[in-house]
């Protein structure tokens, strides 16, 4: 369940019933200093100030009665109307071992966290840029960014008892565990669906 609402969430980058050019949809955005959140350079649809996170950048429906869904389970635009002409950026992070969504506004509104998934080790996000290959966050051209790679290692609630090593690559090295909690990586590619001419 959680990353088929990951997956939904992150289709929904760059999302716009317009037919406006994204860098004018999407225009640069520099958040306040207290807001947490990363820029954005016109016609950017994801960001990421750490490797455990994603920000992805995507506007109400304008169509009448084909609202978008948060990955929160909320209505985009809501039922009173308030926000049909904004731009929601939503964040999947982790936070102690959980994997969350949170959904923020450029207004600056955030809505409270939604968790997803426990007992996460260890979250990774990688972006397929201009380069061809998938590349960490302090690489990425972020402009030409055209799918997303998450990787993920989730560890069982209790131990068995059992002391043995478990190994995984990870950002290029190998981490391993031995506490006794059954482990496993998994990772997901996820193309983006909606992106400028020059980035196709």
């Amino acid at each position: 369940f959680a990353l088929s609402v990951v997956q939904q969430q992150v289709w929904l980058s760059g999302y716009s019933d317009r037919w406006e050019d994204l860098s004018l949809l999407f225009p640069g955005f520099t958040p306040a200093e207290d807001n947490q959140m990363p820029s954005f350079a016109a016609g950017q649809l994801v960001a990421a100030d750490e490797d455990g996170e994603i920000w992805v950048r995507y506007r109400a429906a304008g169509l009448s009665g084909q609202p978008l869904t948060h990955c929160d389970g909320t209505s985009f635009p809501s039922a009173d109307g308030s926000d049909t002409d904004s731009i929601a950026i939503a964040r999947l992070y982790l936070d102690d071992h959980t994997l969350r969504c949170r959904v923020s506004f450029s207004a600056g509104e955030r809505r409270r966290s939604l968790p997803l998934l426990n007992d996460v080790e260890a979250m990774r996000w990688e972006y397929l840029d201009d380069s061809n290959t998938f590349q960490p966050r302090e690489h990425a051209n972020w402009t030409t960014v055209r799918a997303v790679r998450l990787a993920l290692i989730l560890a069982s609630a209790e131990s068995t008892g059992e002391r043995y090593v478990q190994s995984f690559a990870w950002g290029g090295k190998t981490v391993s565990f031995e506490d006794g909690r059954a482990r496993t990586r998994l990772e997901t590619t996820i193309a983006l669906r909606n992106l400028p001419e020059t980035v196709r």
